[in-house]
């Protein structure tokens, strides 16, 4: 049974750490990536806009994830599927806690008027299939 605590604990220990690296990647791509883009439009050169927005999603979108999976892997490799269960819920769960985080702080540094004036006017969305 200690055998057993001392496993399931270096498990949620694991997975909390590489829960929060994944976490600080995100953000600091984003910050990066944001001030590229602001630099960019700053200086008029819209080509590179598309360039560096396109490289901004291969990273989150495919190297994120895959960075993950081989964590997952190896975490099955180690100890087993359950293990790899596990540790795919606790990531998961942080990393929606940590946005959630995000989100309420930055409620913080928007005005309450702002909010009140987006939602009491209509919001027109526009769909293009084309």
């Amino acid at each position: 049974m200690k055998l057993y605590r001392k496993t399931l604990r270096l498990i949620i220990n694991s997975a909390l750490k590489e829960g929060l690296k994944l976490f600080i990647i995100a953000i600091c791509l984003v910050f990066i990536f944001n001030g590229l883009i602001w630099l960019v439009e700053y200086f008029n050169q819209g080509g590179l806009y598309n360039i560096i927005f396109g490289i901004f999603k291969i990273i989150i979108y495919f190297i994120l994830p895959f960075y993950l999976f081989k964590y997952l892997i190896s975490v099955f490799k180690r100890f087993g599927g359950g293990a790899m269960i596990v540790t795919f819920v606790i990531i998961s769960l942080e990393l929606i806690l940590f946005f959630i985080i995000i989100s309420l702080t930055t409620l913080i540094f928007v005005s309450w008027e702002e909010l009140r004036n987006l939602f009491n006017e209509p919001i027109n969305v526009i769909i293009n299939l084309s």
